[in-house]
């Protein structure tokens, strides 16, 4: 009974990499003309591919952003601190001196 089911196994594997191949052979697939009609309208009602908003990348305006005061503060302070972001007098020279070790 195993060397049955075995086999039938193995003859369903054969069987349907045959009708695979045979779709795969017959596979030069065309457009019909409704399609090639669809796809031409959708794209020229759509010139954006991607499906984002549009314009993709809008116009400039010839504006610049202008910085809040939090933010100016900010890169103010910031050349005071060191890399990694704690200001330079937490560990300065005074306070390693007076480590052990």
């Amino acid at each position: 009974m195993l060397k049955r089911n075995i086999a039938i196994l193995i003859a369903g594997g054969l069987f349907s990499a045959q009708a695979g191949l045979a779709v795969a052979e017959n596979a030069s697939w065309q457009l019909s003309p409704a399609e090639a009609k669809y796809f031409e309208e959708q794209a020229a009602r759509n010139p954006n591919p991607t499906g984002g908003p549009s314009p993709v990348f809008p116009a400039s305006t010839g504006t610049r952003l202008v910085a809040s005061p939090e933010l100016i503060k900010y890169f103010a302070e910031r050349p005071a601190r060191g890399p990694m972001g704690v200001a330079n007098g937490v560990f300065n020279d005074e306070c390693l001196k007076n480590s052990p070790g």
